[in-house]
This record gives C-alpha cells, structure tokens and sequence, in this order.
C-alpha cells in the first residue's frame, strides 16, 4: 500500500493534463491536509489567494499552527477586509494554544459578521482561556441566545463563581436550569447537588435532586 507522502509526491510528479486543476485538489483535500497540493497550485499562479486560504488549512489539519498563522497574516495585508480570514487566524491561533492572540481577529470578525455562530464560539474560547471572562459575557449571552448549551452552561458557572462578573447565585440556579432543561448533563448535575445541599439559594428539595440526577443521567 502506498503511503500518503508517496501519493502526494506522484499528484506533484503527474502532468496537469492528467488530472484536475492543482487549485482544485487544493481545495478538495485542504481540510485533509494537503499541503502539496497547495503550494504547487500557488507556485503555477503566485495570485491565487483562494489557494493560499486552503494552504492555511492544510497546514492547521497537519498540526502546523505557526505556517497556517503566517499564511492567514500574510492574506490579511491584501484583503484587510475580508472577516472570514480574521476568523480563520483566530481560528489557527487558537488551535496553536495562542489565546491571547486568537482575541483581536475573532473579535474583528464579530464586529463585521456579528450574528456569525462560528465566529462567536472562536471568540469564547479566546477570550475564557485568555481570561478576560468579563469580555467573554456578552458573546456566551448571545450564544446562549442561540441555543448554545455549553454557553448556558458557563453563564451559570461565571455568576456562581464570580467569573467576569459578580456572584449571583440565583442568575447560576436560572442558567444552569435553562442548560440542564435543554439537555447538558453536568448543568443538570450541578441543580441536583444544589437541592440536595440547599446551595444556589435554593431550599433542600429531595425531589428536585432526584428529578435533575435523573436528567443528568439520561444526558
């Protein structure tokens, strides 16, 4: 069996009249990892910045964060605009473990697509891993909005600890029910150790505990 180097050497090697377009197989397999592919369809036209986008991924698919961070930065000085490439090096920073970094361009391309979902999730990670949880607040809101559980989920977490904002205990019982009612099961788990402690401002309530357990379980 031919290993996948030995397979993109013979794409490299084989005529372009023999096969499709390097830019499209760049496209095709980027997300797989295609690398070669890539920078040969950018070596046959140094213009195709659609190429240089996929090359951006193959790089993040071979664990390459810094080329595919490069690759992203270096697109951004021709195409300053463009908010889907502020997502995809927040994207890449991101994946690099570079919080800090990651925050400016998810928060760029929120401010030019704010109703973006994915664009959204990028900027919580960013933000709650660079700790600036006051910051992430209003993102986990309008994913929480959106039905994003794990949102839900950390709004409880951020008024019972006091992350980002003040303690509320009761704000945390009100998420963490919204979040255990639509399914995440440690939100659940969370309401059920409350009853059963009398936490969150909430009275002992054998039932309750049982009722939230079983969700929990069930999730």
């Amino acid at each position: 069996m031919r290993t996948h180097a030995a397979l993109a050497a013979l794409l490299i090697a084989a005529p372009a009249s023999a096969q499709q377009s390097f830019a499209a197989r760049c496209a095709a397999i980027a997300a797989e990892g295609g690398v070669a592919a890539c920078e040969r369809a950018i070596a046959e036209n140094p213009a195709d910045d659609e190429s240089r986008r996929n090359l951006g991924r193959a790089f993040l698919a071979v664990g390459d964060g810094g080329m595919s961070i490069l690759t992203y930065r270096d697109l951004l000085t021709r195409h300053p605009d463009d908010w889907t490439l502020h997502y995809d090096l927040a994207v890449a920073t991101t994946a690099a473990m570079r919080y800090g970094e990651a925050v400016e361009p998810a928060l760029t391309a929120l401010r030019r697509h704010p109703g973006d979902v994915p664009a959204l999730k990028i900027a919580r990670i960013a933000l709650q891993m660079s700790g600036r949880h006051g910051d992430a607040m209003p993102v986990l809101e309008r994913l929480a909005a959106v039905g994003d559980t794990t949102a839900m989920y950390d709004l409880g977490e951020a008024y019972e600890f006091g992350r980002g904002v003040a303690k509320v205990p009761a704000r945390a019982a009100a998420w963490y029910a919204q979040a255990g009612e639509a399914g995440h099961g440690a939100a659940a788990a969370r309401l059920a150790d409350a009853y059963l402690n009398g936490e969150l401002n909430l009275a002992v309530d054998a039932a309750a505990a049982e009722m939230w357990a079983k969700r929990a379980k069930d999730d």
